[in-house]
């Protein structure tokens, strides 16, 4: 039996018999159970399909979604933190004040995502796909957005101290 715990009270969110975390979360995403506050760092879940997942304040630090799909999915006040989403597919999603500080993105797509306020400072966002996204009064401080896309992104009050945007699309 798996159990994945709210990280405010040590409530059970959701439970079952399966192998992984993997499989019993994208079970509950499937159900429309709300992951709200659920503690999921260090979670392996790459390729995992969690489009449209509720998982606002979330802690998922040091967790693996590498080409995870997260289309739609609602992270804002989420903690990912030193979080690798390579090839991640997160278009439309709301990330807004998300700490997602030391993550490696390289390229994922966050087209017309919801990133206002985040923390990216030190990120890895190489070849990623930021059009029509909203970055407004985000941190990306030495963030690496080589190659990366930004076509019609909003960046106002963006901070972009000594980050790298060599060959992006602006």
């Amino acid at each position: 039996m798996i159990k994945i715990y709210s990280w405010i009270d040590g409530s059970v969110l959701h439970k079952g018999d399966f192998e992984t975390i993997k499989e019993l979360l994208e079970d509950g995403v499937k159900n429309g159970i709300s992951f709200n506050y659920a503690k999921l760092n260090d979670a392996q879940l790459n390729n995992a399909e969690l489009n449209n997942a509720q998982l606002n304040n979330v802690k998922l630090n040091n967790a693996q979604l590498n080409a995870a799909e997260l289309n739609n999915a609602k992270l804002n006040d989420a903690q990912l933190n030193d979080a690798q989403l390579n090839n991640a597919q997160l278009n439309a999603a709301e990330l807004n004040n998300a700490k997602l500080n030391d993550a490696q993105l390289n390229d994922a797509k966050l087209n017309n995502a919801e990133l206002n306020y985040a923390e990216l400072n030190n990120a890895q966002l190489n070849n990623a796909k930021l059009n029509d996204a909203q970055l407004n009064n985000a941190k990306l401080n030495n963030a690496q957005l080589n190659n990366a896309q930004l076509n019609a992104a909003e960046l106002n009050n963006a901070k972009l101290n000594d980050a790298q945007l060599n060959d992006a699309k602006l």
